[in-house]
């Protein structure tokens, strides 16, 4: 994509792009500098997300030219999906087709891909490996559909990196950023530390009144898509939140909110903002997702002795793999308990006498 002025043209500012179906550059002038940033933006709008939009009229899909950016938008296309999924698809495909969606398919090899994932240094492992999937995944298709002879990097798996485990917050910083977080976004602390409920509209943001008893003190929390075998968990509202889960339906009902995530009476479907707002005001500098707050969850939980397929079930975890997989971080507390549970020894001028 370029923007150029030539000074002797009746339509000065010409706007450059390459075609995702030919590999081809194409143009367009225009008469004003405010017209070729609009153009620019919409086509680079439309290579990531509608590249059907910049399909050439005459020229027909062939295995020649169809480039790596157009077999993952006619496979997403082809796709059912909901609107939130085929946005996450793209928010994670996206960094792999800046690198490679202008290949064409017949000459992309398992070099350029390896020569992607390389610059990914600043993502964890487990994102590397969804971005190929995709990618993979849709050139499997293509390959289905004889839209291609064959997938030609198959074989490619990204190589092994380190996965970066971020420590759940502390219950320091979690008391700090509840002093100084939006009242939507303490719910979202209480909500994940305390129950375990997946941040977003998977679980937390759909979460509505409607699913609370307050005579019985328990939250039902419908899962998420993934998890086939229970369609929801009834959660206990332990005695010590019942207080703020009245003054929360108190202050619902005077605004007729709905949901017990909200901004202002309204759902919320992102709090990325916010969230990052709370770190910055309570003096937080590193990483903490919001997810974090359920890997705190398990792992307060499990520290504390809790029978670890209760924890499972109450997270909505068909089974036990994942809290062991994921969710159980090693605490501070746990790691002395081990390392001062090997026996003593009698140490006299530096030779042991034997245990005591």
């Amino acid at each position: 994509m370029a923007i150029k002025h030539f000074n002797d043209r009746r339509l000065p500012y010409r706007v450059y792009w390459r075609c995702p179906f030919t590999g081809k550059t194409r143009s367009k002038h225009v008469e004003t500098l405010s017209e070729a940033r609009k153009l620019d933006s919409l086509v680079k709008h439309q290579i990531i997300h509608d590249p059907e939009a910049l399909r050439p009229e005459e020229a027909p899909i062939t295995q020649t030219e169809l480039t790596v950016s157009a077999v993952v938008w006619l496979y997403l296309k082809a796709r059912t999906m909901k609107p939130e999924n085929l946005k996450t698809t793209l928010y994670h495909v996206r960094p792999v087709l800046e690198l490679v969606g202008q290949v064409p398919v017949t000459d992309l090899r398992i070099s350029t891909m390896r020569e992607a994932v390389a610059t990914m240094s600043d993502v964890c492992q487990t994102t590397i490996n969804r971005r190929v999937s995709i990618i993979k995944a849709a050139l499997n298709w293509a390959e289905a559909q004889e839209l291609i002879e064959a997938n030609p990097v198959r074989m490619f798996s990204a190589p092994r990196g380190q996965n970066t485990q971020i420590p759940p917050p502390s219950k320091a910083e979690l008391e700090a950023m509840l002093v100084v977080a939006e009242p939507h976004v303490q719910r979202v602390i209480v909500l994940g530390l305390f129950f375990g409920v997946r941040v977003g509209p998977s679980e937390m943001f759909k979460i509505t009144w409607e699913h609370v008893d307050l005579l019985a003190w328990s939250l039902r929390v419908w899962s998420a898509d993934k998890n086939q075998r229970r369609q929801y968990r009834d959660l206990r509202i332990r005695e010590s939140l019942r207080p703020l889960f009245l003054a929360w339906r108190n202050a619902d009902a005077d605004i007729d909110a709905g949901y017990l995530i909200h901004y202002q009476g309204k759902p919320v479907g992102t709090i990325k903002r916010a969230w990052k707002e709370t770190l910055r005001r309570a003096g937080i500098t590193r990483r903490i997702r919001p997810y974090d707050l359920r890997h705190a969850h398990a792992t307060e939980a499990l520290a504390a002795g809790a029978d670890i397929k209760a924890v499972a079930e109450n997270m909505g975890h068909a089974d036990t793999s994942m809290i062991y997989k994921h969710y159980q971080h090693v605490l501070v507390k746990q790691r002395e308990e081990a390392l001062f549970s090997v026996p003593d020894l009698v140490i006299q001028n530096g030779n042991t006498k034997g245990p005591v």
